[in-house]
């Protein structure tokens, strides 16, 4: 339990497949598209149930599923752009990329639904999407970011080589 809430850390949430590509036509995918920065716009097309939720929760929620569907999309670098700066301090847009060519795919699920999301306080969330990832979310200049575990953070900091190595190493590679 505690490598796959390690892996869904480490992309930031769990990568899912879809068969469908909800980008505009024109737009490229995949690994090779996603060395590239994107101009993929952020998709509000799925928000999380608002039974009694507070705006800042909706938010939170919507913020975990276009992470998700960045990386069901194969768009690495688009979803590099949703982590937190201390992320994108630690490992390069170019490596990170390399890093979910190398490791983060899986065969296709359904789309997923936010199923909790937990705020610690007004700019933290803990999101739970159905597929059972967990990811947190910190609200910096009003946007939501993705936020790992510092562990993560670490590991990311030495470099792709090493993150590959280590995740093949302790069964957290995917392929």
């Amino acid at each position: 339990m505690t490598a796959v809430l390690g892996l869904a850390g480490v992309l930031g949430a769990a990568l899912i497949n879809r068969a469908t590509d909800p980008r505009p036509e024109g737009k490229a995918t995949g690994p090779a598209a996603s060395a590239m920065p994107s101009d993929s716009p952020i998709r509000d097309s799925r928000p999380p149930s608002t039974g009694g939720q507070t705006g800042a929760t909706q938010a939170a929620g919507t913020a975990a599923l276009n992470l998700e569907d960045r990386f069901a999309m194969g768009d690495y670098s688009a979803a590099w752009e949703l982590f937190v700066p201390e992320v994108q301090q630690a490992i390069s847009r170019a490596d990170y990329v390399r890093v979910m060519v190398e490791c983060g795919s899986r065969s296709p699920s359904p789309a997923p639904s936010v199923k909790t999301v937990r705020m610690e306080n007004e700019n933290r969330a803990v999101v739970e999407l159905s597929t059972s990832a967990r990811t947190t979310l910190v609200r910096i200049d009003g946007e939501w970011r993705s936020k790992p575990s510092d562990e993560v953070i670490a590991l990311w900091a030495t470099g792709a080589d090493n993150v590959i190595r280590e995740y093949r190493n302790t069964d957290r590679c995917r392929k």
